[in-house]
């Protein structure tokens, strides 16, 4: 609940699931009902009153000497955003298995006391520092099967007993459909693995949350319960049509690819996603069109 006055002897109160952070206006999908009102009925004053003994003072922390550990995860932090912020590349040679080579537009600064290791995100061959920065310097991993390439790279940072990890995505060069097709037949397992890969695909958009929305009764109620797994997908489908982000078009390949195997359609897709999805698509186009 937040309440605050207004002019006028007006009060405003905001009930709902957001509390007050960043994350629940600027990030989050939140629900709230607003209510404006007399400030002597509604007002903070009042409600501080109404409250009586069920309040409980909030004692901040702000302010106070940083440990040597927050410091050290805060440079950690702050490298690893320098690393993120230049593009990584990844070229593919061969159909599979591949020789991948990795490189970056810019090379990062090393930082006294910091190791950086990093690896394909499926592989397991670990390479210590950083990435390499021009193509003619790339890191050549051979031989790498096809279901292990993806275009994403994982990042650790250590400083003594302090580790932050980060996950980079590169533009492939030289990508081709068999490659993807392998990606998909090996993570695409069930019907869980395919609400998590879109739940996955929707947060590298930006737009995933990690918190779990309310199921409801309707289409995806009958599947999400059904599975069990993946609640958080309608509120990451809810905020990629709000946003109008490709993501959606990203998914829609995927689930055509699936459906094109009556089999594989039969055992992955949860009941009732055509359903679902149907309307997802209406949406979407709508959004494209600049519809309400």
């Amino acid at each position: 609940m937040i309440v605050h006055d207004l002019p006028r002897k007006q009060s405003r109160v905001l009930l709902g699931s957001a509390n007050a952070t960043g994350a629940a206006f600027r990030d989050n999908t939140e629900v709230m009902v607003e209510l404006v009102g007399p400030v002597k009925q509604f007002g903070v004053k009042s409600t501080l009153e109404a409250l009586d003994q069920l309040k409980e003072e909030y004692a901040p922390t702000g302010g106070e000497t940083s440990t040597e550990q927050e410091e050290a995860e805060h440079r950690l932090e702050q490298m690893l955003r320098a690393i993120a912020a230049s593009p990584v590349h990844m070229r593919l040679r061969g159909e599979g298995p591949c020789d991948v080579s990795v490189w970056s537009d810019n090379e990062s600064a090393d930082s006294p006391g910091v190791t950086i290791e990093w690896q394909m995100l499926r592989a397991a061959n670990v390479v210590a520092g950083v990435i390499p920065a021009r193509e003619e310097d790339a890191h050549t991993f051979a031989e790498v099967p096809l279901e292990q390439v993806t275009p994403f790279i994982l990042v650790t940072a250590k400083n003594g007993s302090v580790t932050r990890r980060t996950i980079l995505l590169a533009r492939l060069l030289g990508d081709f459909e068999r490659r993807r097709t392998a990606v998909l037949s090996e993570h695409i397992t069930d019907r869980a693995s395919f609400l998590r890969l879109l739940t996955m695909m929707l947060e590298l958009a930006g737009f995933g949350t990690a918190a779990e929305a309310a199921i409801g009764d309707g289409v995806f109620g009958r599947f999400a319960a059904a599975s069990g797994e993946s609640a958080g997908l309608m509120e990451a489908l809810a905020k990629a049509l709000g946003y109008g982000t490709d993501a959606i078009a990203d998914v829609e390949r995927i689930i055509e690819y699936i459906a094109s195997d009556d089999q594989q359609a039969a055992e992955i897709l949860p009941e009732g996603f055509d359903e679902l999805w149907s309307a997802v698509r209406d949406a979407y186009a709508m959004t494209k069109r600049g519809g309400a």
